[in-house]
């Protein structure tokens, strides 16, 4: 098959129009799976979490487990231990610590229920001043443009295929050119004298309908069925 365009120049501006109206049917196209894809991306599990930390104190090391800590339920009573991560990176600078392989001990929890984090033996602990979020496996811009990319490229090769090279939707493209030439388009003139033809009517038509609404009220008063609601009122 060849994939040069079948028959070039002929059609030409029913096949263009035919390739732009594609071309807007895969920009909407486009614009949903991006919407779809950052609903899914949120859905997918998390491996690996980001800890902002505020109040630090001490130091640990790639490789330790540290323990994630909750509030306590009563003032005054021991936090309670929910789960253990292991640390993937820290950088005290940024305060920042990354945690994975996260083992939670206490069932409907996760790194997020958190609210503090510590290695006794290491004397490390620390508060955080941000929620803990979750690091996705892959960069959610990246699956977006991915995806947005993968959907316009398939629009552009469809366009491509059904407007350039398929020889039964480009015959019909061309015979649809052959048919508008021969349309017989209305000059400026007549389309004004239309107009004001149908603007016309449209009032005689009216008032005519008008007419025959006033004859029938006044026609059913004359027999009793309509009754003025002023005559009626006491």
């Amino acid at each position: 098959m060849s994939l040069g365009i079948y028959k070039q120049g002929q059609g030409y501006w029913v096949r263009v129009m035919t390739a732009v109206l594609l071309a807007v049917a895969t920009l909407g196209a486009a614009g949903w799976v991006a919407n779809q894809v950052s609903v899914f991306e949120t859905r997918l599990p998390r491996n690996s979490w980001r800890l902002t930390l505020d109040n630090v104190s001490g130091t640990v090391n790639p490789g330790d487990r540290v323990e994630l800590i909750g509030k306590a339920e009563v003032s005054g009573a021991p936090a309670p231990i929910l789960g253990t991560a292991e640390v993937v990176s820290y950088a005290p600078a940024q305060e920042e610590l990354i945690l994975r392989r996260v083992e939670m001990s206490v069932a409907g929890t996760g790194p997020d229920s958190s609210v503090r984090v510590a290695h006794p033996a290491r004397s490390f602990a620390a508060d955080y001043r941000v929620r803990p979020a979750g690091i996705p496996l892959i960069e959610p811009k990246l699956l977006i443009g991915i995806s947005v990319g993968v959907v316009l490229l398939l629009g552009s090769m469809l366009a491509y295929y059904f407007v350039g090279v398929r020889r039964g939707s480009v015959e019909f493209l061309i015979n649809t050119d052959m048919e508008m030439k021969k349309v017989n388009w209305s000059t400026p003139r007549e389309v004004r004298g239309s107009t004001i033809v149908v603007i016309c009517a449209c009032f005689i038509i009216a008032t005519f309908l008008f007419g025959i609404d006033l004859m029938f009220q006044w026609f059913f008063r004359v027999i009793g069925i309509l009754v003025d609601v002023q005559s009626t009122t006491v």
